[in-house]
């Protein structure tokens, strides 16, 4: 939900389909920019925040039309993926590992990168193995197993919690695409956020899809690691 972040809107960046059309149909502004300006046909976004840089006077991520900002990547290297599927940002996933472990793909072979979700969602069998794992290997934390686990009902974890030693024990979860493999951290994927009492929490930034979902949704607590 936007209205708690002061944000006035969302603003699509993918291809020119019938999802155009909703509620009217619109030339998507990408392809505005390119035919108006004459300029690649290229965006990126960082949604790090960008740290020590005079360049830039409001915290936050960033996003260039026409390429990339050498002064967001800095000596960071970047790699390409083939778009699979032109209606989303559609690219091709082998694996998904936790803990290094392979918890199995269950016949879902394609990611969604869509930095309009929030979270990471994945259909509801790939989160019951992730789910699985957790609670073999971690069941002695209390957040993990039972009625308060992190896994049901989205509950969260009160910040005084999570010690330094604690995100420890929590495992790295890698995803595997075309030969690249990407990491996220415990203190990427357990979000920070502050409830309505202005008490901090940590929620598990991955949830469960729809029942039936075909598709993994690559969102905010995944690309805000890259």
């Amino acid at each position: 939900s936007f209205q708690y972040h002061g944000v006035d809107g969302i603003m699509g960046m993918a291809y020119d389909s019938s999802l155009s059309c909703v509620p009217n149909c619109i030339t998507p502004i990408m392809d505005v920019f390119v035919k108006k300006y004459n300029i690649p046909d290229v965006f990126s976004m960082s949604l790090q925040l960008i740290q020590n840089n005079t360049q830039y006077n409001v915290p936050g991520g960033s996003m260039t039309i026409g390429g990339h900002d050498p002064n967001v990547l800095g000596n960071s290297s970047f790699h390409y993926l083939p778009i699979t599927a032109q209606k989303y940002y559609t690219v091709d996933v082998g694996d998904v590992k936790v803990g290094g472990e392979s918890i199995g793909m269950e016949g879902i072979a394609k990611a969604i990168v869509d930095s309009g979700t929030s979270y990471i969602v994945i259909p509801p069998a790939i989160f019951s193995n992730v789910k699985d794992w957790f609670q073999k290997n971690l069941c002695d934390l209390p957040f993990v197993c039972g009625e308060t686990s992190i896994f049901e009902n989205k509950r969260c974890i009160n910040a005084t919690l999570m010690t330094d030693e604690v995100f420890d024990r929590f495992p790295t979860i890698e995803f595997y695409f075309d030969g690249i493999k990407t990491k996220l951290p415990s203190r990427q994927y357990l979000q920070k956020q502050q409830t309505i009492s202005l008490k901090d929490v940590y929620c598990l930034g991955i949830v469960e899809g729809n029942e039936g979902s075909q598709n993994i949704y690559l969102g905010n607590s995944f690309m805000q690691g890259f």
